[in-house]
């Protein structure tokens, strides 16, 4: 993927919505959910399983990037 691409997709993609994984308390792993079919990531999907490709455009103090979840629908990815 050439990176004028990869900046066009992350121009126009959504962020995931996220979740608690311990709702109730606000602890634990903070998951995606994709925006296109609703699956929520798990814990075992944290790693890997997810996403099913990543692509960072900028690793700063923050990492800006593109995902693509199963379903074929692309987010923008901040950490």
């Amino acid at each position: 993927m050439k990176k004028q691409e990869a900046w066009r997709i992350y121009r126009e993609s959504l962020f995931p919505n996220y979740y608690w994984e311990n709702e109730k308390d606000q602890t634990g792993l903070l998951l995606s959910i994709c925006t296109n079919c609703g699956e929520k990531q798990t814990r075992e999907t944290y790693c890997q399983g997810f996403w099913l490709e990543f692509f960072t455009l900028i690793q700063d103090y923050a990492v800006t990037a593109i995902a693509r979840h199963k379903c074929g629908q692309w987010h923008r990815y901040v950490v």
